[in-house]
């Protein structure tokens, strides 16, 4: 899988919002990231992970800004190697009073 997922004849991956990327990037964040804010460096849109736009395959997923679909950050996982790129990520903030009562 590449981080920009190349055109084909058909689709190659499954387009869904950023709540599927909560588990996978758990993985490596040991955390449920869904309600972390998160801001695009190219557009400075910010809002949760929930709320962006992800393409997931059986390799990896790719998470896209919402108003500017610029590639935010991709994880890739294949044959026991895992890989997280940053793009246009520029924050990602974790508020961890929520949920603590």
């Amino acid at each position: 899988m590449t981080p920009t997922h190349p055109p084909s004849d058909g689709p190659q991956f499954t387009r869904l919002d950023g709540n599927a990327a909560g588990g996978p990037l758990s993985e490596i964040f040991g955390a449920d990231l869904t309600d972390a804010v998160v801001e695009c460096g190219a557009c400075q849109q910010s809002g949760p992970l929930a709320e962006t736009v992800v393409e997931l395959d059986a390799h990896g997923l790719v998470v896209l800004c919402r108003a500017c679909e610029h590639q935010l950050l991709s994880y890739v996982w294949f044959g026991g190697v895992r890989s997280v790129r940053f793009h246009h990520l520029a924050g990602l903030i974790l508020d961890g009073s929520r949920g603590s009562g």
